[in-house]
């Protein structure tokens, strides 16, 4: 009739208080069916043996706070939605962790990505963000065809020697093209 930590229930034409058993993993709910035990004066639910209307159930344990389940292989399968929620922290801790999916989001406020070695393989990558940021102690860019740099201004700040090679380069100004230095070298 009621469940809310105890639940009230109604035996033939009484109504009595019963506690969940320790054993009784699915949570009772208004209108279930129930088996009961008295023991030493106190009542309790066994088991739930059906739902009125059924649709959702939950587990627990009652009067716990970390519930493990354990087994070599473990599976959750859900025939449309899986969700995982918690209200503070998730952590999967595996040697190995696979993901495939179709389409795959990643939504946060921080992301941190740490590895010894990180390889990302895409047939197309975009980044779009305010502002990227790159340290590095070196950087390689193989670019097999074109590579194209559209911006407001360019600047770069190089501490020793800036070198390019090319069998054509073109530098086209619209205004001035500035040479400056001790020395400067054509030909």
């Amino acid at each position: 009739m009621a469940a809310d930590g105890r639940a009230r229930v109604a035996v033939d034409e009484a109504e009595l208080w019963a506690a969940r058993a320790f054993s009784c993993l699915v949570e009772p709910t208004v209108g279930d069916r129930v088996l009961l035990a008295q023991v030493e004066g106190e009542t309790y639910v066994l088991a739930v043996l059906d739902r009125l209307l059924p649709g959702t159930a939950t587990l627990s344990a009652p009067g716990v706070e970390r519930l493990t389940v354990s087994a070599p292989h473990l599976g959750l399968a859900a025939g449309e939605t899986l969700a995982l929620v918690a209200a503070r922290d998730v952590t999967i801790d595996s040697r190995t962790v696979a993901i495939r999916a179709h389409a795959f989001s990643l939504v946060g406020r921080l992301v941190t990505l740490v590895a010894d070695h990180l390889r990302s393989t895409a047939r197309r990558r975009e980044v779009v963000a305010d502002q990227i940021a790159v340290q590095a102690q070196s950087r390689v860019a193989l670019v097999r065809d074109t590579d194209v740099l559209e911006a407001g201004t360019v600047m770069q700040s190089v501490a020793g020697i800036t070198s390019t090679t090319a069998a054509t380069a073109v530098l086209v100004a619209k205004e001035d093209v500035r040479f400056d230095g001790k020395r400067v070298t054509v030909g």
